[in-house]
């Protein structure tokens, strides 16, 4: 191989159907929003870019040459200082910072899925390491391997972690706020 050519990582079948897996719960997550949802979606994303920014620059630009200076020979409907103008952006904020709201929402419920299914992937696989660990001292034990008994580190792992106890004492050293 030329050590300038680049090595194309290789992803194992299990992290591809572990991806596979993801974006399936992503697009039905997807699939049961609602048309409204879809469409202040797509507002959101639109006001938060550069074509929007670039949309009212030119907009408040033209409002402005149009009703401040006499360059175009039109009638001037709004004049300094700019009243309807004032208005117009008003309604606009409102109106955008409630559909920016409406998906910070979505966005929090869909988040809060994925805190659930992470603590639920999380608290099986502590169960299996404590399994594994518990097993692995029988047969320690059944083949003579006093360290592995002795250890007090395994031995404490090896038993069952009472969830309950560390979300009381999680909550009695750091008050959630």
């Amino acid at each position: 191989m030329n050590p300038n050519e680049r090595r194309q990582p290789v992803t194992s079948k299990a992290a591809g159907r572990n991806i596979s897996r993801i974006a399936e719960l992503e697009a039905d997550f997807e699939e049961k929003r609602t048309r409204v949802d879809r469409v202040v979606s797509r507002i959101a994303d639109w006001t938060g870019s550069l074509p929007f920014i670039n949309f009212h620059l030119i907009w408040f630009l033209i409002w402005v040459v149009i009703n401040a200076t006499s360059l175009f020979p039109l009638r001037k409907f709004d004049p300094y200082p700019f009243v309807l103008l004032s208005v117009a952006v008003s309604c606009e904020a409102v109106l955008l910072s409630t559909i920016v709201l409406i998906k910070q929402n979505w966005m929090s419920r869909r988040d809060e899925r994925r805190d659930q299914l992470h603590l639920q992937i999380n608290l099986l696989a502590e169960q299996e390491a404590t399994k594994i660990l518990f097993l692995q001292r029988l047969v320690c034990k059944r083949f003579g391997i006093a360290e592995a008994e002795m250890d007090p580190e395994i031995a404490d792992l090896s038993q069952e972690t009472a969830v309950e106890h560390l979300a009381e004492q999680l909550s009695a050293d750091k008050p959630i706020k």
